[in-house]
């Protein structure tokens, strides 16, 4: 049994796929148990690669974004995922509102793991200190949100 979760930005070329990436190297569930993608509210750079300075930050810290590509959000992932994790509480909102009353609690912001309930700021079209600083948000609650998923892993098992 696997558990899948996709992270939701707004054109997934930051944000989203650097999450990603993050948590597909840290994760304490393995490759066996979690599928990770990312995908992306408009759709504008869908087929792109994230932006050059998320694979450069990405890389320096170990994360390779090289081969992830940019997808737009389909109504069909609130039944592919069983995690959504929203970047930002706008886009939470508008993804719960969007999705089958049924699944609207599958999604999570990810600011609410690790205690700080805030949005993780769009980096686009800023510089390598803003690319930074999202990565260091990202690392500082992907622990928190990997010990949830763990928990939620976990549960369906028993």
């Amino acid at each position: 049994m696997q558990l899948s979760v996709l992270f939701v930005c707004l054109g997934n070329i930051c944000r989203s796929p650097s999450a990603e990436a993050v948590l597909r190297a840290t994760s304490k569930l393995g490759p066996e148990a979690l599928v990770v993608d990312s995908a992306g509210l408009g759709n504008w750079h869908v087929g792109k690669s994230p932006e050059r300075m998320a694979i450069e930050e990405g890389a320096r810290r170990g994360y390779d974004l090289s081969a992830l590509r940019a997808r737009h959000f389909d109504l069909s992932d609130y039944e592919r995922f069983d995690v959504i994790v929203a970047m930002t509480s706008g886009y939470r909102r508008s993804l719960r509102d969007s999705a089958p009353p049924h699944l609207a609690e599958r999604v999570v912001l990810f600011g609410a793991f690790g205690g700080r309930n805030a949005d993780v700021a769009d980096p686009y079209h800023g510089t390598i200190d803003d690319y930074r600083t999202m990565f260091d948000v990202l690392e500082a609650a992907m622990p928190h949100l990997d010990r949830h998923l763990v928990r939620t892993y976990e549960a369906r098992d028993a």
